[in-house]
């Protein structure tokens, strides 16, 4: 099967990420909704069983426009699938291990970008490669029953017997038994004894605390994507793309937990500022291929740093009720920047073919083709050479013009014959 596409030079690749990031946008915003409300485990499974459909049509789409639909459905159903499974990382354990799994949970963006690289490697049509990718996601199904619903989530709704049958699950997991009266406790706790309370998108912006930092997440999120997602989507620097950004992503997610860098604000200034600067510094050494690659390698990964953490931080700060919520309204901005670095990226693209075209390909506007003081253009009758016949139409016009003349020729002589005639008959000279 292959696309019919007209022969142009546009890349279409970022076209399909730009779809994929509008999905995912607005699929942020009512999937963290859905999650909050109704919880995170059968969004997840849902999501990811529509994820392993959607492969499959993508890869037999017999058009360029139905891949772009799937693209964006695609998308939609993936940010509930990244969303919820932070979310259940940062609720199902407490502590240090909370930081150490959610950063441990971002080394899925780096082997997902090397795996990619290998696989590609053995198939070289696309076709086989999203049904290959397409096939390694069934197995994420077996999830369901590896993963439990969110133990915050069920005490924050106030689902006392399924939050006990997940409390023994853990127990008998890791054979330490449950204390003594945990139900009881359980149901005095101030989050069961409060009047229950359904998620609010309009509850982001409730609170000094939650509003302001309802409003710092989109500067933040989107600042920081924009330069993740321009060195990730830039592959033209390296020659393997793909598996140089993995590399540095994972090798910046390991110094994070080897130097036990907690997921503080201070450490995510500090990277997301030195990813700046050597974006700037890459920026002016367009002259220097080797010094800028080092800079754009740095840049990168700072990038990876910064993403390894900054979304367990904003994940941390808003309370479980609108836990999910408050990521997609992050999630949001983070593909707007996935948008515009995919589109100026094209741009960026465009603008160099069009540099490359020599200027005698280039076409001139009508108005200018003509150039001033020149002749009007002839009439069809006149621009044509007299005999040379162009289709059936001119050839029909040509013999009635012809026989309407000969006709014309015909009574003119014989008018004249008339003529002569009756002059010769009124002669005096003539007969009497």
């Amino acid at each position: 099967m292959k696309i019919q596409l007209t022969c142009q030079q546009i890349p279409v690749n970022n076209v399909a990420e730009i779809m994929f990031s509008v999905g995912a946008a607005f699929g942020g915003l009512l999937n963290s909704y859905i999650a909050d409300r109704f919880g995170r485990r059968k969004l997840l499974m849902s999501c990811q069983i529509v994820n392993v459909l959607i492969g499959f049509c993508i890869a037999s789409s017999k058009s360029y426009a139905n891949y772009l639909f799937y693209r964006l459905v695609l998308g939609f159903t993936c940010s509930a699938v990244l969303l919820c499974s932070l979310v259940i990382c940062i609720e199902i354990a407490g502590g240090k291990w909370k930081d150490l799994l959610s950063t441990v949970y971002m080394y899925s963006y780096s082997l997902g970008y090397m795996s990619l690289h290998v696989i590609g490697n053995f198939f070289k049509n696309w076709v086989y490669l999203q049904y290959s990718i397409t096939l390694v996601a069934i197995f994420l199904i077996s999830v369901w029953w590896l993963v439990p619903e969110s133990p915050r989530w069920l005490l924050t709704m106030q689902k006392l017997p399924r939050l006990m049958v997940v409390l023994e699950t853990a127990s008998d997991y890791n054979r330490k038994p449950l204390m003594p009266g945990t139900s009881t406790k359980l149901k005095n706790t101030p989050a069961m004894k409060a009047a229950p309370q359904d998620p609010n998108p309009l509850m982001l912006f409730r609170g000094e605390a939650v509003r302001r930092l309802s409003i710092v997440i989109p500067c933040a999120s989107f600042f920081s994507s924009i330069t993740y997602f321009g060195l990730v989507l830039n592959n033209s620097i390296f020659s393997l793309g793909l598996l140089y950004s993995g590399i540095v992503e994972f090798t910046a997610i390991t110094v994070v937990l080897i130097l036990r860098l907690k997921n503080d604000v201070l450490m995510v200034i500090t990277t997301n500022a030195l990813s700046g600067i050597c974006c700037l510094v890459a920026a002016a050494l367009t002259d220097h291929k080797t010094p800028q690659n080092v800079v754009v390698v740095l840049a990168r990964f700072f990038g990876g740093m910064v993403n390894s953490s900054l979304t367990t931080i904003f994940a941390t700060m808003y309370p479980t009720l609108i836990r999910t919520l408050g990521l997609g309204w992050g999630n949001f901005f983070t593909n707007v920047a996935l948008g515009v670095a995919a589109n100026a990226f094209l741009l960026m693209l465009t603008s160099k073919m069009q540099a490359r075209k020599p200027a005698s390909q280039a076409r001139k506007p009508r108005s200018q083709a003509r150039k001033p003081g020149s002749q009007a253009r002839k009439p069809r009758s006149q621009a044509r050479k007299p005999g040379v016949v162009f289709n059936k139409r001119d050839e029909e016009e040509s013999s009635s013009s012809m026989g309407r003349a000969q006709r014309e020729r015909t009574l003119r002589f014989r008018v004249v014959d008339e003529v002569r005639t009756v002059t010769t008959r009124t002669s005096p000279s003539g007969p009497g």
